[in-house]
């Protein structure tokens, strides 16, 4: 098992303070996909699996106007629609931020799951005039496969495989850059596995909560403030920005810069 290079925390930040990272390099990190044919792969499914989701969408917003008029809309409705909205938009930002770092050849895992999030999105549209508490479990159940989704993605990272695509990629950079990258990237997705995971558990929760209550209408307030808490946080940072922010990473940028510049 490979070591990440053991590095101070005043070298690292020294790194970063004493130069600018080399543009060329940043940009080949964070914007630059490693396996162009995968990522575009995936890109097109995902946009496909929420083209479902907003089409959904609009489908059950018409039938609201048809029926009720735009005053006819509940003040939850309408915070429910924003909910909605707000998480398929979630998911296709971090798949289409993620891909760029997918290097491994689709199996019937990474197919199936962006399936099961047009299917679930699908039903969550569906019940967004509907009783809030099954709103709130189908969320929750959106949240348990992110969290499956998050850590299909760590498995497949610690792939021995994975380290050699990444080395061609980056091959300028030495082992340790690459293994710190891994090391960043899996960190990032436990993480996020682990977040999502809790989320679906409240989620589950509130909707276990609302079925057995008559007057479910304070749980369905609490509702709406943590599922845009969650969405917000959740928005808040995604890969590249952990990426970009992340000190011992860029150390090696700046190093790299620093190495052209004494050549020079």
């Amino acid at each position: 098992m490979r070591g990440v290079a053991v590095r101070s925390q005043e070298g690292q930040q020294a790194d970063v303070a004493d130069c600018e990272p080399n543009p060329a390099e940043v940009r080949k990190l964070l914007y630059e996909p490693i396996a162009p044919y995968f990522t575009n792969t995936y890109n097109t499914l995902i946009s496909v699996v929420q083209g479902i989701a907003l089409a959904s969408l609009f489908f059950v917003i018409q039938g609201a106007i048809d029926e009720s008029g735009l005053s006819g809309f509940p003040i939850l409705g309408i915070w429910k629609i924003l909910i909605a909205f707000c998480f398929a938009s979630l998911v296709w930002h971090r798949y289409v931020v993620h891909d760029q770092y997918l290097v491994w050849p689709l199996d019937i895992v990474d197919t199936l799951i962006p399936m099961g999030f047009a299917v679930l999105q699908m039903i969550l549209m569906l019940y967004i005039f509907r009783e809030t508490f099954v709103f709130s479990g189908v969320l929750g159940l959106l949240c348990f496969l992110g969290a499956i989704a998050y850590k299909n993605a760590d498995i497949k990272h610690a792939r021995p495989r994975t380290f050699k695509i990444y080395k061609n990629h980056f091959e300028s950079q030495p082992d340790e850059f690459v293994e710190t990258l891994l090391s960043a990237i899996g960190r990032f997705e436990r993480r996020q596995a682990w977040e999502f995971f809790l989320a679906g558990v409240i989620f589950f929760g509130v909707a276990i909560a609302g079925s057995w209550r008559d007057n479910p209408r304070d749980l369905e307030i609490v509702f709406v403030v943590l599922a845009l808490l969650f969405i917000g946080w959740t928005y808040r940072c995604d890969l590249r920005c952990e990426l970009k922010r992340y000190r011992p990473l860029m150390g090696y940028l700046c190093e790299e810069k620093k190495e052209i510049e004494e050549r020079a």
